[in-house]
């Protein structure tokens, strides 16, 4: 699994699209959790650290607890146009950004329960994604 993996990551960087990490259970999702981490991704909880952050070279994730926030769907939907415009509900206004893609990746990661959960709120993401992890 480890060296798949890892393998994966190598290919997710400079993506016009989010990648998508899903996983079994919670305990694999968990194994792969570490392993972005060992790879110097960060962990972001918010679209507003997602918008500042995609402006430069960066590695995230986005790890899905229980249901997909409308403004991170919003997010995965608006990245290959090359602008995103979110509503913050942190500062009340719209915020734009331009990513750059080149030396960017985000990565989405999902258990099969809650993706669906995903399903369930009406979110397709298998269109919206690009390349996909499954383990």
């Amino acid at each position: 699994m480890a060296s798949d993996f890892r393998e994966f990551l190598t290919f997710t960087s400079s993506q016009k699209e989010v990648s998508l990490v899903l996983a079994k259970d919670e305990t694999v999702q968990n194994d792969l959790v570490q392993i972005l981490y060992q790879q110097g991704f960060h962990q972001i909880h918010t679209v507003s650290e997602l918008l500042k952050i995609i402006a430069a070279p960066t590695k995230v994730f986005y790890l899905v607890q229980n249901e997909l926030p409308v403004d991170i769907y919003e997010f995965i939907q608006q990245y290959p146009t090359r602008h995103i415009s979110i509503y913050d509900k942190a500062t009340k206004k719209f915020v734009a950004s331009r990513p750059i893609y080149k030396d960017v990746a985000v990565i989405l990661v999902v258990t099969k329960d809650n993706l669906e959960k995903i399903h369930s709120q009406n979110f397709t993401l298998f269109d919206k994604v690009g390349l996909t992890y499954q383990e």
